[in-house]
């Protein structure tokens, strides 16, 4: 069983999303190759991630070992067609398609090559500071619901963490301290470790006109850094921070 899986997954594979029709243009390909390298072109123009392959037939449902998105287990769906589940590290389970088009295991010349460990570290770095940012957005706008309802801002990150009904506590990658001075809150995301990039948060009521209302300001370290910025008494950005979505 094993050889005959192993020559039907020989060649180049597009990927595409279930429910939908075979890509034209240019789709994401997988090529696996004899040897038992696994190559992934994500885009034309993108480098091509390199990492390795190998079947585990001794599952009840046939696996496929990768170290490009965790464990691959394949689901043949007709000829030169198949369905993978992938165990990918930031998103939970996904399930893609992929349809064979050739036994060519060529890469297009001169596209830089990557190993795997290294593209799936900036992945990981990617999702877990957008999670961060996120998080402190969302304090951002509770800190602006509960000043509008009490005229007061919430100082207790535990309290913020139960009424967002989001894990920012407890995290791994950051964490979260909540600053009140006068007329302003401030949540600073300060990372764990030395490859993330660090996130504040601050809210300030605002009165023009006879109204009142809040401002609020999303930042962002320039650099990776897991120091606590000197917080400026307006409603800006840290020094070595830049404004973010």
């Amino acid at each position: 069983m094993g050889e005959q899986i192993t020559e039907q997954l020989l060649g180049r594979w597009e990927i595409y999303q279930p429910g939908s029709s075979p890509p034209s243009g240019f789709p994401p390909v997988l090529v696996f190759t004899p040897g038992g390298e696994l190559f992934f072109l994500p885009a034309p123009d993108s480098d091509i991630v390199r990492g390795s392959w190998s079947l585990d037939t001794l599952t009840p449902q046939l696996v496929v070992k990768t170290d490009l998105e965790g464990v691959l287990t394949w689901s043949s769906s007709g000829p030169d067609l198949m369905e993978l589940q992938t165990e990918v590290l930031t998103s939970g389970e996904l399930t893609i398609q992929a349809r064979r088009v050739s036994d060519d295991v060529s890469l297009p010349a001169g596209r830089p090559i990557i190993e795997a460990a290294d593209a799936l570290a900036s992945q990981v770095t990617v999702a877990r500071e957008a999670s961060a940012r996120a998080g402190v957005g969302a304090v951002n706008r509770l800190q602006q619901a509960t000043f509008l309802e009490q005229q007061q801002f919430e100082p207790d990150i535990q309290t913020i963490n139960n009424q967002l009904g989001r894990a920012l506590l407890p995290n791994p990658n950051y964490s979260y301290t909540v600053f009140i001075s006068e007329g302003a809150v401030t949540t600073v995301a300060l990372p764990t470790q030395t490859e993330l990039r660090a996130f504040v948060g601050r809210v300030a009521p605002v009165t023009a006109d006879n109204d009142s209302f809040t401002r609020a300001i999303l930042c962002q370290s320039d650099v990776p850094t897991e120091q606590m910025p000197e917080l400026p008494d307006e409603l800006v950005c840290p020094t070595g921070y830049g404004v973010t979505d």
